[in-house]
């Protein structure tokens, strides 16, 4: 089956322009994160949202049409959270050495996960249910490329292209496995701390 374009995905139904409409979509998606996390995307409903939210379903269908745009709403604002993280965490380590930079953005990703490792897997699994996996690829590309630029800048001596997308698809492989298979490990910062030593290993004597 093709994957849908943008468009065709699931959407809201508008979004929230007030404090106090962003203030109720946002315990929307808190409550949708826990329903996936607690019982998976088959079993929740709107109705379960709606109630573990502390609104009607009424006021949740002002915003979302169904729980696919529930879940669609969740993994944007999720993946814009994470987004907006790396990308400061790339200005903050602009000036470091290779070494360096690296653990500070492969930190950040990583830390990001930390404080609830079960709840990220389960939304990750919502996200390839709302088929939102060509997004999440196309954020991944954007990050091997970014990579490059710097590995480029600071003159590496190996293929820039290749090496950032082995550092980057490294990190979101451990990630993601860690989140399904070792969830105490990802809370500990267990799972971090071996990330950025893989990476630092990898990338050294490219300083």
């Amino acid at each position: 089956m093709t994957d849908p374009a943008p468009s065709e995905r699931p959407q809201p139904r508008k979004r929230p322009q007030q404090t106090r409409s962003r203030i109720t979509v946002d315990a929307v998606l808190e409550a949708a994160a826990q329903v996936l996390e607690a019982e998976g995307y088959d079993a929740l409903t709107t109705t379960r949202v709606a109630e573990r939210a502390g609104v009607s379903v009424g006021t949740l269908y002002q915003y979302f049409p169904d729980k696919a745009a529930v879940v669609a709403g969740l993994v944007e604002a999720r993946l814009g959270r994470e987004v907006r993280a790396v990308q400061a965490a790339f200005a903050e380590a602009e000036a470091l050495p290779l070494g360096e930079a690296a653990d500070r953005v492969v930190g950040t990703f990583v830390g990001l996960f930390e404080p609830g490792p079960k709840q990220s897997a389960a939304v990750l699994h919502g996200a390839l249910r709302v088929r939102w996996r060509p997004l999440i690829d196309d954020l991944l590309d954007g990050a091997v490329e970014a990579v490059a630029g710097r590995l480029s800048d600071r003159g590496h001596s190996r293929d820039d292209a290749l090496t950032a997308h082995v550092a980057v698809h490294a990190v979101v492989g451990i990630t993601v496995r860690a989140l399904v298979d070792r969830p105490a490990d990802v809370a500990s910062g267990a799972v971090r701390r071996e990330a950025q030593a893989v990476v630092r290993r990898y990338l050294a004597g490219e300083a």
